[in-house]
């Protein structure tokens, strides 16, 4: 298990592929967005609620994702 900070965690998950976990909601919009998530078939991430309200989101990325995703996350303040 990896800790890149408070707000994100990363799991490999097998068959190359991994999990990102984000406890912010425009750091995910801007990955969901920049990786055009939305666009693929199947696309729903798993979401984090507490009371009505999502907190966080799971999203399943391939290594050439995660690695985009990880840059986006080093710029994001």
């Amino acid at each position: 298990k990896k800790v890149m900070s408070k707000k994100t965690k990363v799991w490999s998950i097998g068959d190359g592929m991994w999990k990102l976990h984000i406890a912010d909601e425009s750091l995910y919009m801007k990955i969901r967005d920049t990786l055009k998530l939305r666009r693929e078939r199947n696309w729903s991430p798993a979401v984090y609620m507490k009371e009505g309200v999502i907190y966080a989101w799971d999203l399943h990325l391939d290594k050439k994702q995660l690695d985009t995703a990880k840059e986006i996350i080093k710029k994001h303040k």
